[in-house]
C-alpha cells in the first residue's frame, strides 16, 4: 500500500484529542489507543491515519478495542 506517512508527537495528540497524558496513558494500556512508534531515544510519536481512524470509530460509537486491534494487526502492511 502507498501511503503517506505523518506522524503526531505525544504533545500535539494530547492536544488535538483533548486529553491528559494519564488518560491517553490508560487508553494505550486497556487498547482503547494504538500505541505510539518510538522515533529514537525518549521519543515517541503517533502515526495520524490511526488517530483519525481511531477518533472517527469513537464519534460513530463502534468497538474501539476491536478498532485498535484491527489498525495494530494492520500496521505491517503499511510500514
Amino acid at each position: 500500500m502507498n501511503m503517506n506517512i505523518q506522524i503526531e508527537r505525544k504533545k500535539d495528540v494530547l492536544e488535538r484529542v483533548k486529553i491528559s497524558r494519564s488518560t491517553l496513558h490508560r487508553w494505550i494500556n486497556d487498547g482503547m489507543f494504538p500505541p505510539s512508534i518510538s522515533l529514537g531515544a525518549k521519543s515517541v510519536g503517533f502515526l495520524s491515519h490511526e488517530v483519525d481512524e481511531t477518533l472517527k470509530a469513537m464519534a460513530l460509537n463502534k468497538d474501539i478495542k476491536a478498532v485498535v486491534k484491527s489498525i495494530i494487526e494492520n500496521r505491517e502492511d503499511i510500514l
